[in-house]
């Protein structure tokens, strides 16, 4: 079903802080720039409402891959339990997120929603609530 760990989402409060911290480890910035997410997007694959992201993917020197997430807005991360500080996500590559999408589902593991093309049209994910209450976003690769 999983065919590699894709990456790990964290929520932050400062990207400047959290940049330092992990290019001290070794990850590089993946481009030169913060991207703002669509709130119509992030709303649906959170199960959030009038949501405002931004974040920043760094990858490491084993092209393990790090995305920094910042909601900008405390109260926010206090109402939904994918927004707060610390890890939000663990992040897999599957070759059929709708088939992966319909046994989880069959068998009770709750998702966000159904799976989504991102707004790049790169992708199709969908994101499920582990039995342990972790988040877990699958992700199909289109291109």
């Amino acid at each position: 079903m999983i065919t590699k760990m894709r990456h790990i989402g964290i929520v932050v409060d400062d990207f400047a802080e959290s940049l330092r911290f992990y290019t001290l480890l070794g990850y590089k910035m993946q481009g030169s720039e913060q991207v703002r997410e669509p709130s119509e997007y992030i709303d649906k694959i959170s199960a959030g409402k009038n949501l405002k992201l931004t974040t920043l993917k760094l990858t490491g020197p084993d092209g393990s891959m790090i995305e920094l997430l910042d909601y900008g807005n405390d109260s926010i991360r206090e109402k939904y339990n994918m927004l707060k500080i610390g890890v939000s996500h663990i992040a897999f590559t599957v070759k059929d997120i709708e088939e992966v999408y319909r046994i989880l589902t069959s068998i009770g593991i709750k998702a966000n929603s159904p799976p989504q093309i991102s707004p790049t049209g790169y992708v199709k994910l969908a994101f499920f609530e582990a039995p342990e209450g972790t988040y877990i976003e699958l992700v199909e690769e289109l291109k």
